[in-house]
């Protein structure tokens, strides 16, 4: 988990880069160099010699994990107080659109 959400990450970031560059269909990112290094990172991963003594990994885990809700807690409450609203008015007008379709 801890080199899951990196290399997801970092795959989403270029796509969004290569769209705001490009514009829609125009963005095609593979996933197979990220796929072939969550690959290898396992392989060298398993050859630790002794992995359940390493308590401290989960751990440093957990406060990541916390601190990252943290700062996702923080923004949310930045974009209330500097806006007024989480959403948009557009945002919020497409997203009920999408509830109501996806109902019917």
């Amino acid at each position: 988990m801890l080199y899951t959400f990196p290399l997801s990450n970092k795959r989403a970031i270029k796509y969004m880069h290569c769209f705001h560059e490009n514009g829609e269909n125009s963005c095609h990112v593979l996933a197979n160099p990220y796929m072939i290094m969550f690959g290898i990172t396992e392989i060298l991963l398993s050859q630790i010699q002794g992995l359940d003594q390493i308590w401290w990994l989960s751990i440093v885990a957990a406060v990541m994990f916390v601190a990252y809700s943290l700062i996702g807690l923080g923004l949310g409450i930045a974009q209330v107080a500097g806006t007024g609203f989480f959403f948009s008015q557009r945002q919020m007008a497409k997203k009920l659109q999408d509830i109501i379709l996806s109902i019917l």
